[in-house]
């Protein structure tokens, strides 16, 4: 695969969302890095003895890479061996950026649902303590429970953004979300 391919490759990778802009810049450093080391290599090669190069033919194919698109399709690359270990180290700081997004939207998730339960307990107090104002507490209830289903919606929606989700799974999750908050409508409205 010639430089100029290569380049084109990873281009249309970041066009289709599957490698980001700063990945791609360190891809196309190590490609002219490449180039330019090839062709001093080269030169040396063909100054000592031209009988040193080998033939196309004895050339060992590039080895091809499936990548994966968050939208499940997948892209196959061929990868030049000696970009290789810049590949794995890029896989390697993108595998841990995933975690680290992904523990911190599992952690925000968390601080969340506690701080609803503490709201929905601290309500259940307040209606045990004053039983006069029981009924008033109720619109209160109400809207805690819409603000959370609009946040529990746009959890969702930014999994979906940041590719952690798919339309499908969203969908199904959404339709939970919704009938959960009607089940919890119901039960503030006739509690």
């Amino acid at each position: 695969m010639s430089s100029s391919t290569e380049q084109q490759a990873i281009l249309q990778m970041v066009a289709n969302g599957s490698i980001r802009a700063d990945e791609a810049a360190r891809l196309l450093s190590a490609i002219s890095d490449l180039n330019e080391s090839q062709s001093a290599g080269t030169r040396q090669a063909t100054s000592t003895s031209a009988a040193a190069v080998k033939p196309e033919a004895e050339r060992k194919p590039a080895p091809v890479v499936d990548i994966v698109r968050p939208d499940g399709s997948h892209y196959a690359m061929q990868v030049p061996d000696s970009l290789a270990p810049a590949i794995l180290k890029i896989v390697g700081v993108y595998m841990k950026e995933s975690a680290r997004t992904a523990s911190q939207e599992t952690f925000q998730g968390l601080k969340v649902m506690v701080a609803n339960k503490t709201d929905e307990i601290k309500a259940a107090v307040k209606g045990r303590m004053a039983p006069g104002q029981a009924h008033s507490s109720a619109a209160p209830a109400v809207d805690t429970v819409q603000e959370n289903r609009k946040a529990a919606r746009r959890r969702i929606l930014e999994m979906i953004q940041n590719g952690r989700l798919t339309a499908d799974w969203a969908e199904r999750l959404l339709d939970e979300v919704d009938q959960t908050f009607v089940e919890e409508l119901q039960k503030v409205s006739s509690g």
